[in-house]
């Protein structure tokens, strides 16, 4: 008995899965940013949909254009890592800039990051700092340890 009612909770769920990875797609299509964000980002983990980094990079690419930051995030990260693209950090610096000019707390801290390794940029203390600070008020949590680690508040102004 256990062991139908788990088949068909398998079965149900899967279901519903597949309904809603199409109710996804079919947004994505149709130009919804959101959408396409979180399409890229099922491709990505192969949640609900076979893993394709590829497709998440297009899907990301499009989302981003819309200027949503978080595939403008996405899409840097793609950049940085070398997901579903080349590794190209200049094309990650600039969709963090992006991103960050939006609020998004993880592409500040990217940002914070490049700057105080001088990752295509020079080695800028401040503008670490600057980004730092702005990705702590932004909510992001590895922010405040980066920042204490590396002693930022020397470079404030």
């Amino acid at each position: 008995m256990k062991s139908i009612i788990l088949v068909s909770f398998l079965l149900i769920t899967t279901l519903c899965s597949a309904q809603s990875t199409s109710a996804l797609v079919e947004a994505a299509n149709s130009g919804d940013a959101m959408a396409q964000y979180q399409l890229g980002k099922e491709y990505l983990s192969g949640k609900n949909i076979h893993e394709d980094k590829n497709l998440a990079f297009e899907w990301f690419e499009k989302s981003a254009f819309q200027d949503f930051d978080s595939a403008q995030f996405a899409l840097g990260e793609c950049y940085y890592l070398g997901r579903g693209t080349k590794k190209d950090k200049s094309q990650a610096f600039k969709w963090y800039e992006k991103s960050s000019d939006l609020g998004n707390g993880e592409a500040q801290y990217a940002l914070g990051v490049m700057h105080y390794k001088g990752e295509e940029t020079l080695v800028d203390r401040k503008m670490s700092a600057y980004y730092i600070r702005l990705a702590f008020e932004n909510g992001n949590k590895k922010a405040i340890k980066f920042w204490n680690k590396r002693k930022l508040w020397k470079y404030e102004e």
